[in-house]
């Protein structure tokens, strides 16, 4: 019995403007059709820039799974050659980077796909649009533009670029961006500090180094491992400073917080170590709605990151506003 595999055609619109070869340096195009692993595309470029009329053909056969429906798996499938190939366009410019087109969940630009008989059209969501100016809002951003605290606009621009990265499927950058806002707005330091709790490297001084040691192995015990050294430096950053030093502060954070910052940094540490996203996931033991990470599962997972990212910045933003302890630490830290 031959198995019967369906055959996919995408049509997906091309919203920049090439030029076709470049008379200057007496180039041509002559490359129109190639492969990408096994799916085929066509290139259909419009000489004048007119989008409607400048689009790609893929074409591939999809094997269905049994668990995800078909238009996921080809979109997945498609989308990824597709944007692979705009990146090595990038790759190949020095001065331009055509990053939107896949980001991993959905196509960016607008598309058709035909298959055995039905077809579906989406139009371009250009998340560019659709935004309203009110004077509350140009407010807001004239009071951001003004503010002379780099600080928090840094911290800001970080957490805005991650978020950034995974609308457009960037997920390894995007949870490097994220590590480093969590990390730059450790502000919690500076109390500490001032408590007289912390070395010059930032590490606990005693017996507050025990202490959190201690806390540490009673809550996660099977951790305490004979022949492990044991040391504050060992301690995970998420413990160290976001639950034993925010408590020595009288502060606390949702566990949900808690949980997502643990979980950027035990993804940063092996994306550093040249794991894959899926392989760092994988290892990291992380899920999302109890199933494994995928390329089915992964945006959504992604944009609830992004979301606990958002909560650590204003949980640490009141604090710096003085909201919880008042004008006099806000200036005292602004001097530090």
């Amino acid at each position: 019995m031959i198995k019967y595999i369906p055959q996919v055609t995408y049509k997906i619109y091309i919203p920049f403007h090439f030029g076709i070869g470049n008379k200057f340096y007496k180039t041509d195009l002559t490359i129109n059709e190639f492969h990408i692993d096994d799916v085929h595309i066509k290139m259909h470029l419009d000489e004048y820039g007119d989008e409607e009329n400048s689009y790609l053909i893929a074409t591939t056969n999809v094997e269905e799974d049994g668990s995800h429906h078909i238009e996921d798996i080809s979109d997945a499938k498609v989308g990824k050659c597709v944007q692979s190939f705009f990146d090595g366009i990038s790759k190949g410019l020095s001065n331009a980077a055509f990053f939107n087109v896949y980001n991993g969940d959905d196509f960016a630009v607008a598309y058709e796909v035909f298959c055995d008989g039905w077809s579906v059209k989406t139009p371009y969501r250009d998340s560019n649009k659709g935004y309203y100016l009110d004077d509350e809002l140009v407010n807001k951003a004239i009071d951001f533009a003004n503010s002379k605290d780099y600080f928090l606009k840094q911290a800001f621009i970080y957490l805005k670029e991650g978020e950034y990265l995974v609308d457009i499927g960037r997920f390894n950058n995007a949870i490097i961006q994220f590590a480093i806002m969590i990390e730059y707005l450790i502000i919690i330091n500076y109390q500490l500090n001032k408590k007289g709790m912390l070395k010059d490297n930032g590490s606990y001084k005693e017996p507050f180094k025990s202490e959190c040691e201690f806390e540490y192995y009673k809550q996660y015990p099977h951790k305490n491992k004979k022949g492990i050294r044991k040391n504050d430096s060992w301690i995970p950053f998420y413990y160290s400073k976001y639950v034993y030093g925010l408590k020595k502060l009288g502060l606390k954070m949702d566990s949900d917080i808690i949980e997502a910052i643990d979980n950027t940094y035990k993804l940063r540490n092996k994306l550093a170590h040249g794991y894959d996203i899926y392989e760092a996931f994988k290892i990291c033991d992380i899920v999302y709605e109890n199933e494994p990470i995928a390329e089915y599962n992964i945006w959504m997972c992604m944009v609830v990151l992004s979301n606990y990212m958002t909560d650590v910045y204003n949980f640490l933003l009141i604090i710096l506003r003085c909201k919880v302890k008042g004008k006099e630490w806000y200036d005292s830290y602004r001097e530090w």
